[in-house]
């Protein structure tokens, strides 16, 4: 049953049990929906209220949503839109029972869409979703990180998956669509996500991991072997390399490293050179090593090394400049293997600006997998080919 804002507003009481015995999809739409105590049929096993413009004083507490899931044990799927209101108070009492909830999806502010999830028993195969326009605030990033954090450490991902300010933690292994050179947001195993308009926010998160110990000292990213990032790796602004350097350094076993060009500039390059550099203190020994240490493969799709023209034509001004960071990338490989952490594989998958002289330095030290982009062929109409590093002429 499908009811939107074009059509008659239903009664406060039209979906009861008396009312729709047999209901079990109902989706609301610009609604204002009347929650009380038994409302709808226990029956229902999905539910979808969605409010496409923010309404304050329509808003509902969460407490009050609460007690109406109490009353529906069937329930599979509950996305809430710009419904929930006042969060639930820090100390919350135990988590209600929502034995079948396999999916959620709430849009709301921060503070209240967190107190929801932690006060509802959630499976560790469930799909959770977390929302907001708006930007996460200093103060509700410790609130958030106490509720992302069990649930992750539950989830146990393989990948995690950054564009710009979304973050998808997935028991699936990463995947790349290949005619669009972009990581897929696998949807159909379990995972964790969340979306934010702040992108620095998103990445505070891990750094919060470290200033709240105390909170939320459960966090276990080790599990995870594959990051995929799409968007800017900002690391001149120290809000955002406190985030990135955190991250780092709780991937103990990433394998893989996957970096997909977002812009014309560089940064996604330069950035790559103090996250691979960064070094945390052991215990032990006090001794400095390498973050990521099982990192063996790094993959850079349609990132641009040095800007080009329509035509593929290159800066001139930049062939020198880059190919100076290309050899302190490759001192830098040489280090990281000398210190048992080395890099297998580098694949340079159509970027953009990329100079044989560039493969050729990185070869120094590891084994490069080069897609060079064919402007000839695209002028034509046709896709991209691979090319040999050490061969002048395309296949």
């Amino acid at each position: 049953m499908r009811y939107t804002h074009r059509t008659i507003s239903p009664h406060p009481f039209c979906f009861t049990r008396w009312a729709t015995p047999l209901l079990e999809e109902l989706v609301l739409t610009d609604i204002h929906l009347h929650w009380a105590k038994r409302a709808f049929p226990p029956t229902l096993t999905r539910l979808v209220v969605d409010k496409n413009t923010l309404d304050k004083s329509r808003l509902v507490s969460a407490a009050t949503i609460l007690g109406v899931l109490q009353d529906l044990p069937a329930l599979r799927s509950l996305e809430l839109h710009r419904v929930l209101g006042d969060p639930l108070p820090l100390t919350l009492p135990s988590p209600i029972a929502t034995p079948c909830l396999a999916y959620m999806h709430i849009t709301a502010p921060f503070q209240a869409a967190c107190s929801f999830v932690r006060a509802c028993s959630i499976s560790p195969v469930a799909k959770v979703e977390l929302s907001s326009d708006g930007n996460l605030s200093g103060v509700e990033v410790p609130t958030f990180s106490a509720t992302l954090a069990p649930l992750i450490t539950t989830l146990r991902p393989r990948s995690l998956i950054l564009i710009r300010g979304h973050l998808h933690f997935s028991l699936a292994p990463n995947v790349c669509d290949h005619d669009s050179d972009s990581p897929v947001l696998d949807r159909e195993h379990p995972y964790v996500s969340l979306t934010t308009t702040d992108h620095d926010a998103a990445l505070s998160i891990f750094k919060d991991a470290q200033l709240h110990q105390s909170m939320w000292p459960s966090l276990d990213l080790l599990s995870i072997t594959t990051l995929s990032v799409l968007g800017p790796i900002d690391v001149k602004k120290r809000t955002s390399l406190l985030g990135w350097v955190s991250l780092v350094e709780g991937l103990s076993n990433l394998e893989s490293l996957h970096v997909y060009g977002s812009s014309s500039s560089v940064a996604e390059v330069t950035a790559l050179f103090p996250l691979l550099n960064q070094r945390y203190k052991t215990t032990e020994s006090q001794k400095t090593r390498y973050c990521l240490p099982k990192l063996r493969r790094v993959e850079l799709h349609k990132v641009t090394f040095r800007p080009v023209d329509k035509f593929g034509l290159l800066d001139v001004g930049d062939r020198g400049r880059i190919l100076q960071r290309m050899k302190a990338f490759r001192d830098l490989i040489r280090k990281r293997k000398e210190a048992e952490c080395p890099l297998e594989k580098i694949a340079l998958i159509r970027c953009f600006g990329v100079l044989k002289e560039d493969v050729a330095v990185l070869q120094e030290e590891v084994e490069v997998d080069w897609v060079e982009v064919k402007w000839a062929d695209l002028e034509e109409g046709r896709d991209y080919i691979t090319i040999s590093s050490d061969s002048d002429d395309a296949e």
